[in-house]
């Protein structure tokens, strides 16, 4: 069904089911960001440089993203050197920047740049996805209830 001429109302069931998908990518996020603070209630701090930028092709806009390659020394006096699973572009970090690293002590080796993209931008992709999703769905399946109470109240 139309609305409005402009844009295509879901079905109850496909309503329902981008509901569904809203409310798992919600609980996604909640669960990502109970584990993100764990890690962080845990966390070691070291300080850390970046080393260099890896750049990365990006299909959405035929540009480039990039991550931070940096390295740290552990409480334990190992130097580490890692690459961050987060892209950006323009680049949140340039070369020879100095950074505050997070880590546990039993696994430096997945230690996180202590910033807010770095820790937190799973969280907030899917909490902004699933909000989206939820939010949409509820609209539909509300004009859905709302059609078809005035179709019933026509004589």
């Amino acid at each position: 069904m139309r609305f409005g001429g402009l844009v295509r109302v879901p079905s109850r069931r496909q309503s329902w089911t981008f509901l569904l998908v809203g409310v798992g990518l919600l609980a996604g996020s909640l669960v990502s960001a109970i584990h993100t603070s764990a890690f962080m209630r845990r966390s070691m701090t070291a300080q850390g440089t970046v080393l260099h930028l890896n750049p990365k092709p990006n299909s959405d806009n035929d540009g480039t993203v990039y991550a931070p390659v940096f390295s740290f020394t552990a409480i334990d006096g190992q130097s580490y050197t890692l690459s961050s699973n987060n892209y950006s572009s323009p680049p949140e970090f340039s070369e020879g920047q100095t950074v505050k690293v997070l880590y546990e002590r039993g696994s430096p080796s997945e230690a996180r740049i202590d910033s807010v993209w770095q820790l937190w931008a799973t969280e907030v992709v899917l909490g902004v996805i699933g909000s989206l999703f939820a939010a949409f769905s509820v609209g539909f399946l509300t004009f859905l209830r709302w059609r078809d109470q005035q179709a019933l109240a026509r004589p």
